[in-house]
């Protein structure tokens, strides 16, 4: 038996509850009721808000298979590229205003560039709807509206600036020191 000791929580990334290694092979779409997708809101729980290649937004419901131990390696935030499963078989009900979905698979950024060179991915949805849930910042990174100038720069450095004193060398002879 391993005896796992040491560090905090140790005995949670233990090999014994290591899952046998699967292929490297990304999963693509192979159903017409699968998605690709962005993620633009999370609302707690196991629920989030999704925008679709088909210019749909749809309420996902992620699985277990990404929460608890699954979570390390498949975080979902906002922005996160993901496949999704349409529930074609639920039916509609005058509660639920969104048509519900489910997470089958997130995409890391190495598997999301693997797949921008695939013909049958959408490159032209994901920029689009990158631009529209950040700004028209470039895809990544958040637009704050925080902008810096040099002037600001100048009253700091104008006001740090230390006064100098005389010293009259007459008096101090620096050899009798």
């Amino acid at each position: 038996m391993v005896k796992n000791t040491g560090g905090n929580k140790a005995k949670g990334f233990a090999r014994k509850h290591e899952k046998p290694i699967q292929s490297n092979r990304i999963r693509m779409v192979e159903d017409p009721d699968e998605k690709y997708a962005i993620v633009r809101k999370i609302f707690g729980g196991s629920i989030c808000e999704v925008y679709c290649d088909d210019q749909t937004t749809r309420q996902a419901i992620i699985r277990g298979k990404f929460r608890g131990k699954g979570k390390r390696n498949n975080i979902i935030t906002s922005g996160t590229v993901v496949l999704i499963g349409i529930r074609s078989w639920a039916t509609e009900t005058k509660t639920s205003k969104q048509e519900q979905a489910d997470i089958l698979e997130v995409y890391s950024q190495l598997e999301l560039e693997q797949l921008k060179q695939k013909p049958n991915f959408p490159v032209d949805f994901l920029e689009s709807s990158m631009r529209e849930l950040f700004g028209n910042s470039s895809a990544g990174e958040k637009n704050d509206h925080f902008e810096f100038s040099l002037i600001e720069k100048e009253i700091i450095e104008t006001s740090t600036q230390v006064p100098v004193i005389e010293i009259d060398t007459d008096i101090i002879n620096i050899d009798d020191i």
